[in-house]
């Protein structure tokens, strides 16, 4: 029986342009990065799974040792799942204004944008 990440990898065969289940492959990645991060953390402080939720910022849920963790997650879980090697921090995604990590949905669509640009050359 073949795993649900080789079931996805086998849906995602197909450009990503075409594959809405390419996001929600994307945004269950991010949430099980999370939620190993929030395994770290005292039960008080879970962090919610959820498109919304602010990461970094004034209001964010968690601070730059977790982002590193959250990171390095989402790095591995990406590779695992499409079979490809993406880099998620470079000088623009730390700036404050403009960061992806700002909040779940900004990270599922820089994602997206760079396996696209990854697979699509």
């Amino acid at each position: 029986m073949r795993s649900f990440i080789e079931k996805e990898k086998s849906t995602l065969m197909r450009p990503l342009s075409q594959g809405p289940e390419k996001a929600q492959l994307i945004r269950q990645t991010i949430f099980d990065a999370l939620d190993e991060v929030s395994a770290a953390l005292p039960d008080e402080q879970e962090i919610e799974r959820s498109d919304e939720t602010i990461l970094i910022g004034a209001s964010g849920v968690i601070d730059s040792l977790k982002l590193t963790m959250l990171i390095v997650s989402i790095e591995q879980k990406i590779e695992d799942a499409f079979g490809v090697t993406i880099t998620l921090v470079d000088s623009n995604t730390l700036s404050p204004e403009t960061s992806p990590f700002r909040q779940v949905r900004l990270l599922v669509q820089y994602i997206e944008d760079l396996l696209k640009a990854k697979i699509d050359g």
